[in-house]
């Protein structure tokens, strides 16, 4: 098995994964599975989603106390160096070398502000310091940005936070707007000073210069509103009286991310289970074979001692030599180790079967059997004489059977609703059970009447269903009974009527409420089983569609005696195992 290419091991596991489990319980398993993982993808994606949010405001909150920081330096120093005599002098034209003698030297000042611009009273613009020559003053967006806020203020001078952006529009720039006087402030402003930096300073280390890059990119211009940015309590004007407003971005993709981040460490335990489950189930499916191996070893031993016992049964009349062959392959453990006793069983089974014509006659029994062809229960045929006493004597030719038989076959008995809606019935036919050792679990009552009151149906069929017995409703054909039959608090099966399966041109429409039916009992997880097929096409059609049990001639044929079944029964096993 070592040898085999790793395609076949992954087609043996799906093989064995599809015998695992039965068709429903694998789609509810799919159908859980991927409820389980998109909830838990759902769980992770908020939890991240959550934790992101929170890095993002800490980030943001960090950023704008750094911001605030920075802005009350430059508020500070505007004010130290806009009530000064000299300063005073200057924007009055009284002191022509102050720029030279001042602002050029003064290293602190760079340091806080590295653009720095005075003034006058009429709006004109007298020293920029920090920027390039006086010819290009008049197309540098700070300039433009600093003289249209500062004309505003020359009417009534005071403080003011402003902002602005650079020559390509992606850097933004802080700064205040101070009024000029004397050093005792006893002056008239005699014009406005205006320091100005980046809110990415030059002085900052990398990891300030990403916090503040990661603020700037949150902030937009707009009008005042609840996310306006306030650096001391003030907000900072820009044009058109726009102000800096918080617009924080979305976290989804950096949650999605993480998420991915999740799902790439748990892939690799996620495929160490799906490993251990293969090889749990390529070890299960290796010893259902190792298993069937020796059940074949096992079944030819016992054909070899069948044929050492018809010596001794030579003068058995040969339905009961077959019948006595067929009871001896019932049993556990090895067969060849069973023999001794099946022998003792044999003979007890052959006298029952010596009185059983006389207490069964009249009924009939038909095979109901499964997809495999195996015999899983047995339909009692009454015709016209559905009284209990023809039940009892079919349930007391199933007592005669031997014990490894009666634990895993079932009758099928069919009740009218003069019958099942009476409780005194309910009353014999348990007692008819007792007497006999017949679980109820094993007696399938076929429900007649498909015009029962609903009255009927909730009064009665509860009572039956807390006796034991499994319920299943009979539609002979026609239109839908009413709904209330295909629920599970009420019946456990589906009993369908279906000539003419396969032939298109007979029972269009009776085909088509055939396949609804099927459709609508599987979807409420009750059993389906049909009667009356007798064509092979028929037969594969019904498996197709899910049918769970079927009768009729091409099933197999009323017969007297239940053992006959059994004696067939065993003949479909050996002709199976030929193939």
């Amino acid at each position: 098995m070592s040898q085999r290419h790793p395609l076949q091991w992954l087609r043996s596991w799906g093989k064995q994964e599809a015998q695992a489990l039965a068709p429903w319980q694998r789609r509810w398993l799919q159908r859980g599975s991927l409820v389980l993982a998109l909830g838990l993808c759902a769980l992770a994606l908020e939890r991240h989603h959550r934790l992101e949010r929170q890095r993002r405001d800490t980030q943001l909150q960090q950023g704008i106390e750094l911001a605030a920081a920075q802005w009350s330096t430059l508020r500070a120093t505007a004010y130290d160096w806009a009530h000064w005599d000299e300063t005073h002098a200057f924007a009055r034209g009284e002191a022509p070398g102050y720029p030279a003698r001042n602002l050029k030297v003064a290293n602190g000042l760079s340091r806080v502000a590295p653009v720095v611009l005075i003034v006058n009273r009429s709006g004109a613009l007298l020293t920029m310091q920090g920027r390039r020559g006086p010819s290009s003053w008049a197309q540098d967006p700070l300039v433009r940005c600093s003289q249209a806020q500062s004309t505003a203020l020359l009417a009534a001078p005071q403080t003011l936070g402003i902002h602005c952006r650079d020559q390509n529009g992606t850097r933004l720039w802080i700064g205040v707007i101070e009024p000029i006087t004397d050093t005792s402030e006893r002056a008239a402003a005699s014009g406005l000073m205006v320091l100005l930096a980046p809110l990415r300073h030059p002085s900052h280390g990398p990891a300030m210069q990403a916090l503040m890059q990661t603020l700037e990119r949150q902030l937009i211009a707009g009008a005042p509103g609840d996310q306006t940015l306030q650096l001391q309590g003030q907000p900072l004007w820009g044009p058109d009286q726009r102000v800096l407003n918080l617009n924080p971005k979305p976290v989804i993709g950096e949650a999605i991310a993480a998420l991915g981040s999740d799902l790439s460490v748990a892939l690799p335990f996620l495929l160490s289970l799906l490993g251990l489950r293969a090889g749990l189930m390529l070890q299960r499916r290796r010893s259902l074979l190792l298993q069937r191996q020796q059940q074949q070893r096992s079944q030819q031993r016992l054909r070899r001692a069948r044929g050492q016992l018809e010596q001794g049964l030579n003068n058995l009349p040969d339905r009961q030599r077959e019948q006595a062959l067929q009871l001896l392959s019932h049993g556990c453990g090895d067969p060849i180790d069973d023999l001794a006793r099946k022998l003792e069983l044999v003979a007890q089974a052959l006298r029952n079967q010596q009185e059983a014509p006389s207490q069964s006659a009249g009924v009939q029994f038909e095979p109901m059997r499964n997809h495999q062809g195996e015999l899983q229960r047995v339909h009692v045929l009454a015709g016209h004489e559905r009284t209990l006493e023809h039940y009892r004597k079919a349930i007391k030719a199933w007592s005669n059977l031997p014990s490894g038989v009666r634990c895993n076959l079932g009758l099928q008995l069919d009740l009218p609703p003069s019958l099942w809606g009476n409780p005194r019935t309910l009353q014999e036919l348990v007692a008819i059970l007792n007497n006999h050792n017949m679980p109820a679990e094993l007696c399938t009552i076929g429900i007649e009447g498909a015009n029962a009151s609903a009255d009927a149906i909730s009064q009665h069929l509860p009572l039956w269903r807390n006796a034991g017995f499994a319920l299943g409703w009979l539609h002979a054909g026609g239109a839908l009974d009413p709904a209330i039959w295909l629920h599970k608090q009420w019946v456990d099966e589906v009993q369908l009527f279906t000539p003419g399966w396969s032939n298109p041109s007979v029972f269009t429409a009776q085909q088509a409420l055939i396949q609804a039916l099927i459709e609508l009992g599987h979807a409420r997880d009750l059993q389906v089983s049909v009667r009356g097929v007798q064509q092979q096409d028929d037969l594969q059609g019904l498996w197709q569609r899910g049918v769970n049990l079927a009768s009729g001639p091409r099933i197999g044929v009323p017969v007297q005696e239940i053992s006959e079944l059994l004696v067939k029964q065993a003949g479909n096993n050996h002709e199976t195992k030929q193939r």
